[in-house]
């Protein structure tokens, strides 16, 4: 089902389905947080993931 988007929207769900509901032309940015279901269960050590908003380390870190 197509649906119309509101401006400076933030979609959260399945990044494949949620993007096969939003009209072709209509978005300027498309920001997806991956990797999700590639199978790396140490992607935050593979990557050195750090975020100064979470004080220096992502959550999923520990």
């Amino acid at each position: 089902m197509m649906r119309k988007v509101p401006e400076n929207a933030v979609i959260c769900g399945d990044s494949i389905e949620e993007m096969k509901k939003i009209p072709d032309n209509s978005v300027h940015l498309l920001l997806s947080d991956i990797p999700y279901g590639i199978g790396l269960e140490d992607w935050d050590v593979l990557h050195a993931n750090t975020n100064s908003a979470y004080g220096g380390s992502s959550p999923a870190q520990g």
